[in-house]
């Protein structure tokens, strides 16, 4: 099938370079966004999974406010794809999920979670079921060729694609309306977390109605040679509707924690070190002294006090245990005891994070740890100690991050079940290891943060339908 057509000569960032590039030999741009040459003296970029990406296109302050106001394209996902297919691909992840796909119908999509036996999330994304036997995950590599290469399954996994395929996201009030311009087609079909062909560009490709940011969004998957062109098309059909494109400053904690999405890597770690296949497939990079290196804040500097559990994220909808899958015990044990964390927002005292900026005002010897805006680009695995009023720590803050749109600092936290009522009072303890510490005070608020209408909720029917134009 088309689906897992191989093409003789591996895509990768370094292939087709742009004859522009002659003076920039060493630079790996990523190869589904349009490269201007005259952006890269110009315009910051970020070295994201080995490839330049532009930090801002507008300004991270209107890319953020995008998603509420008009919509984004961003080309941030570099995720690897990992095909599955077989008569026994459907039993595969129902085994190893905490979902059942066995009862998955083809053209949906599902936010699939994996777990140790413990319990603790080894792995979390998006898995598509293309046909009957045919699925496609993301970010789930190469665990699952792990998995279908174990013998125990009637199944196939092709080798992981990295660049083969480009996916676009679109995120808004005004996606739909810019997506069916791009492609010129009613689009309103396409319910929450299902996904149909159309043409954009000239190109077949996939729309998707999903998205992070927590309102009305859209994926757009497609093979990567006709990239260019499809992202060209959709940013021109987006002009007249404020469209902007999505750098890695806005994309990478913004939405994440204004959405209340937990993002791996960056509000938590993945507990691949418990998988024993896994541990065993990447050696030393698994190992809890490696991952050490990663941890950074007040919390904690064991990397295993990081793991979390779905149900420490409210995923409690995305746990089917009518089906055996591994860490089905525990989370059942869990549930049944209750005695695990709660996700919530907090709200961060403005007067003490300005003292905190101010402390490099004063001259003091020993300035706080630096707060950057809109929140720390490398410190992707930290997490804060979390107080109550006796000084008990009662969890972690994860994802500090300011919210333009709010006007506000806020962070996800896991905590203790009995301080989730809003209002709470709580102290964040602010500063590394080694750091001088500042006591910030912090409110329980509202979880996700973001009150506009979510995608799932969001009725398209109050969007006009595209109507296409009469040509002679």
């Amino acid at each position: 099938m088309k689906t897992y057509e191989l093409q003789e000569e591996t895509q990768h960032m370094t292939t087709e370079r742009n004859d522009s590039m002659q003076d920039h030999p060493d630079v790996m741009l990523h190869p589904a966004i349009p490269y201007d040459p005259d952006d890269m003296e110009s315009s910051p970029y970020q070295m994201r999974r080995g490839l330049l990406t532009r930090e801002s296109f507008s300004g991270w302050e209107k890319e953020t406010l995008s998603w509420k106001y008009s919509a984004y394209i961003g080309a941030n996902l570099t995720m690897p794809i990992q095909y599955l297919r077989g008569p026994e691909a459907a039993k595969l992840l129902a085994d190893h999920c905490t979902s059942d796909f066995t009862t998955m119908k083809p053209g949906r999509a599902r936010h699939a979670i994996m777990c140790s036996e413990k319990g603790n999330i080894i792995r979390n994304g998006v898995i598509l079921r293309t046909s009957e036997e045919e699925f496609q995950c993301y970010t789930f590599a190469p665990l699952i060729e792990i998995l279908a290469n174990s013998g125990k399954y009637n199944v196939e996994a092709m080798p992981t694609a990295v660049f083969r395929d480009f996916i676009f996201q679109i995120g808004g009030p005004k996606s739909l309306e810019i997506l069916e311009h791009a492609a010129r087609e009613d689009l309103h079909d396409i319910k929450f977390m299902a996904f149909r062909s159309t043409m954009i560009a000239g190109h077949k490709v996939r729309i998707l109605r999903m998205g992070m940011a927590g309102t009305l969004g859209y994926e757009v998957h497609g093979p990567l040679e006709c990239a260019h062109d499809v992202h060209g098309r959709i940013f021109e059909a987006g002009r007249e509707f404020g469209i902007e494109r999505l750098g890695s400053i806005a994309y990478q904690l913004c939405n994440h924690t204004e959405n209340g999405f937990p993002q791996t890597g960056h509000h938590f770690m993945t507990a691949e070190a418990e998988h024993p296949e896994y541990a065993r497939y990447m050696g030393s990079a698994c190992s809890i002294e490696t991952l050490k290196k990663q941890v950074s804040g007040s919390y904690t500097e064991n990397p295993e006090d990081l793991y979390r559990t779905p149900l420490e994220f409210g995923w409690d909808n995305m746990i089917s245990f009518k089906h055996d899958f591994l860490g089905k015990e525990a989370l059942q044990r869990m549930k049944e005891e209750g005695k695990y964390k709660r996700v919530v927002s907090l709200e961060w005292n403005e007067e003490d994070i300005l003292d905190v900026i101010a402390s490099f005002f004063r001259g003091d010897e020993h300035p706080y740890k630096l707060m950057g805006f809109p929140h720390d680009r490398k410190a992707t695995r930290n997490a804060d100690r979390v107080l109550d009023k006796n000084g008990r720590i009662i969890g972690a803050a994860l994802g500090r991050v300011y919210t333009l749109y709010y006007r506000k600092m806020i962070s996800l936290a896991v905590i203790e079940p009995e301080y989730t009522e809003l209002g709470t009072e709580v102290t964040v303890v602010w500063g590394n290891k080694n750091d001088r510490k500042k006591n910030i005070r912090a409110t329980v608020a509202r979880f996700p943060y973001l009150d506009l209408v979510r995608n799932e909720k969001f009725d398209v029917e109050t969007i006009p339908h595209y109507k296409r134009q009469a040509t002679n």
